[in-house]
């Protein structure tokens, strides 16, 4: 009767040994699924710091600034849906006087791929992301 009850409990340890790997094998898939959302969300928020630091120190905004948003969508290989800038500039130009606050808001959007049907459209799950960052001008305009 030992036996039967040995036998038994060996063989439910191994169902629960395979069922512990599939368990192992979905967190890593999800894992590496999910990561390049994180690794775009860190993107995005690198560049609207970026940005900001910039205008910051430029004391405008103007096609440098256009100029640089591109550059860095190029070096990290993000698209950005929206770039808005809020600010109360110098009358008549583009230029933001010091100790003003301006405000900037990127959004951007990540698609997770669930499955990829032979038969039909794939089913994606969009994620939205956005930064806020406010800065103030460290330029004085005359």
């Amino acid at each position: 009767m030992a036996k039967y009850f040995a036998k038994k409990k060996k063989g439910s340890i191994a169902i629960w040994q395979i069922f512990e790997i599939i368990l192992f094998v979905a967190l890593v898939y999800t894992f590496i699924t999910l990561w390049p959302v994180f690794l775009q969300k860190q993107n995005v928020d690198y560049i609207a710091k970026t940005m900001v630091r910039a205008v910051e120190t430029n004391g405008r905004i103007d096609s440098s600034i256009t100029d640089l948003q591109h550059e860095l969508e190029n070096d990290f290989g993000v698209e950005l849906d929206d770039v808005r800038w809020t600010t109360q500039y110098v009358p008549g130009t583009n230029k933001i006087q010091i100790k003003s606050k301006f405000e900037l808001t990127v959004t951007d959007h990540a698609t997770i791929r669930i499955m990829n049907p032979t038969f039909g459209d794939p089913l994606d799950i969009n994620v939205p992301m956005s930064k806020t960052l406010v800065g103030v001008s460290q330029v004085f305009w005359k």
